[in-house]
């Protein structure tokens, strides 16, 4: 088995809608919050992604027992930004009905070979799991984290990693410098 690896923040998204295109990709890389980043799941032609069909939304689960909002069909939504969500902060989880990816596996190892190319000579990487090679890794997707009490709840109970989905959809990539200034940067 190979040696466990390591990422610096513990930190990373999850396999969400906010993890679909080069902008959104750009974005969570660039973020020094996130101690890797996350494509999201792939078949090897994409995904027949139905916008009529494939939706998700937001709400509070503490408020109701049923969504109350819109809902959206990202990426295919026009006039929706790729990197944020809706502005309401009180949507602590989603619902959905999303499949896989509409982008082909090719699309995302083109994607990573871009995003890889444009990182400086001396810049610290960040992975993208991805590789069948890497399942090994302990990564435990959490919904509804979107501070630094969640984060903190996921670490108390053995999570090596806290994966964040909703958070990054209602809040934009912004949720990671969040969560960091919550704990102080106490990884």
């Amino acid at each position: 088995m190979p040696p466990p690896l390591q990422f610096h923040p513990p930190l990373v998204n999850s396999a969400c809608p906010w993890a679909t295109d080069l902008a959104c990709l750009k974005a969570l890389l660039e973020s020094p919050s996130t101690g890797a980043v996350t494509t999201r799941t792939s078949l090897l032609a994409g995904f027949d992604h139905q916008p009529e069909r494939h939706r998700f939304t937001f709400f509070n689960p503490g408020a109701s027992n049923t969504p109350d909002g819109d809902t959206y069909s990202f990426p295919d939504e026009p006039g929706r930004a790729s990197t944020a969500g809706p502005s309401e902060a009180a949507h602590t989880a989603s619902l959905n009905t999303l499949g896989y990816s509409p982008i082909p596996l090719q699309g995302y190892l083109d994607m990573i070979r871009r995003l890889a190319s444009e990182l400086p000579p001396l810049a610290p990487r960040k992975t993208f799991i991805g590789d069948g090679s890497l399942r090994h890794i302990a990564i435990v997707g959490v919904g509804g984290v979107s501070d630094g009490g969640g984060y903190r709840r996921m670490r108390a109970v053995g999570a090596s990693m806290v994966g964040v989905g909703t958070g990054l959809g209602s809040e934009g990539v912004d949720v990671f410098a969040k969560i960091e200034r919550d704990i102080g940067s106490k990884w």
